[in-house]
């Protein structure tokens, strides 16, 4: 069994309740929607379920899949930008503790230009980069990149 409970400690971690709540920001002052309590639950578990992987892959347990299978419209797109934005933010803030980095992976090349554009947008500076058959990063933009978005086809 490995101990998980120092590596909280050790890494940059977005905290779920401030996730839920930048969320919430976005889906209420972007989109115009009033969330639920039932949503606000499920983003709950967006942000839990991401923070176990961390967890896991930072203690080299072996990867197990993890589905998040909500209904269209849920959030979950919009969750992950906001994710690797927030998690972009924690690396900054907390410069004592190992960055985490974000990989995200789309099907087609707009979408992962799109998704760069908004999550640096979110963080309000460059932390994303595109990675792709149209346009590679540089080894320096990878290295200094937060979050990096590639597409299956660049994969």
């Amino acid at each position: 069994m490995t101990n998980l409970i120092g590596l909280h400690g050790r890494y940059a971690l977005v905290p779920p309740q401030t996730f839920v709540a930048r969320l919430t920001n976005e889906w209420t002052t972007t989109y115009h929607n009033m969330p639920s309590a039932a949503l606000k639950a499920l983003w709950t578990t967006m942000a839990n379920t991401y923070q176990s992987a961390i967890l896991d892959t930072a203690a080299d347990v072996t990867p197990r899949w993890r589905i998040l299978w909500p209904p269209t419209g849920s959030g979950k797109t919009l969750g992950a930008k906001v994710y690797a934005a927030l998690q972009a933010e924690q690396n900054a803030a907390e410069p004592q503790k190992t960055p985490v980095g974000i990989l995200i992976v789309t099907r087609l090349i707009a979408q992962a230009d799109d998704m760069v554009a908004a999550i640096n947008a979110l963080a309000g500076r460059q932390v994303a980069v595109a990675d792709h058959s149209a346009q590679r990063a540089t080894n320096e933009q990878l290295h200094a990149s937060d979050v990096v978005v590639v597409c299956r086809q660049g994969v």
